[in-house]
């Protein structure tokens, strides 16, 4: 009878120790995903709040907005070092990178309140508040053991288009229409930038990104209001959307080097 007690006893105290283990994984595990989701909500906030209390057409908060890194790996998604998506034997694994940049775009498209504000100074008088211009949403890098996974230039174009969000019936580019000049180079490493800028400004840089004469300019996506990509006749489309709005929302695909160079080319 003791015995059979005595059994009992250890398989129970088992059963709680493996549960007690799985609990504080759960728990740590849950930490992360509401920390992840707070910076998200805290940068979202603070862009609109900063929107919404300029002085004299200058920007008076600092905004809240801490870049996150993920680190696009064989085995997975890391954020911040903690991974946050696994990849298996039947995960495609190119198709699961590509979403995980989609991602990155959509995250900072909601963090900017889908380009609906302007949470940096105004252009009055021909005078811009000289603060920065750039919101860096995120830092992509991709691990070398995607070598021979993915390929080493990733177009991205088609399948944003078409791909639904995940847990949404929208595809990415009816939520973030972005427009990718050119293939991801997998060796390089990216950030996703959100910036606003007067329509002279986002023309003179656009234009000369995707002319290929903006010096080290490495852009590979953009992005504006929906409306003003909603036309072929594109330059119709945003005379008309500028005298609307008075800055230009603005997602920016761009490797570390030319960071500096496309905001300033903004800025000034």
């Amino acid at each position: 009878m003791r015995k059979a007690q005595t059994q009992t006893t250890i398989v129970t105290l088992i059963l709680f120790l493996v549960v007690a283990v799985i609990l504080i994984i759960f728990a740590g595990r849950l930490t992360d995903l509401l920390n992840e989701s707070r910076a998200k909500e805290v940068c979202k906030v603070s862009m609109l709040a900063s929107s919404k209390t300029k002085v004299g057409g200058m920007q008076t908060l600092d905004l809240k907005c801490k870049m996150q890194v993920f680190d696009i790996k064989s085995d997975g998604v890391y954020e911040n070092q903690n991974k946050i998506t696994s990849f298996t034997k039947e995960t495609n694994i190119e198709d699961a990178v590509k979403r995980a940049v989609a991602d990155r775009i959509s995250d900072c498209w909601y963090m900017a309140n889908e380009g609906s504000v302007n949470p940096f100074g105004e252009w009055s008088n021909k005078i811009i508040a000289k603060s920065n211009l750039c919101v860096l949403c995120s830092r992509i890098n991709f691990d070398k053991s995607l070598i021979g996974k993915i390929s080493p230039q990733l177009d991205l174009t088609k399948w944003y288009n078409e791909t639904k969000m995940t847990g949404k019936d929208v595809t990415y580019y009816q939520y973030a229409p972005t427009h990718f000049g050119n293939p991801l180079d997998t060796s390089k490493g990216y950030y996703v930038v959100y910036s606003v800028a007067s329509y002279s400004r986002w023309r003179s840089v656009i234009g000369l990104a995707t002319r290929g004469l903006l010096a080290s300019s490495g852009l590979v996506g953009y992005i504006i209001d929906k409306t003003a990509l909603s036309s072929d006749n594109k330059a119709g489309i945003i005379d008309t959307f500028i005298k609307q709005h008075p800055f230009m929302p603005s997602l920016f695909i761009i490797p570390p080097d030319s960071v500096q160079n496309v905001c300033q080319k903004i800025a000034n």
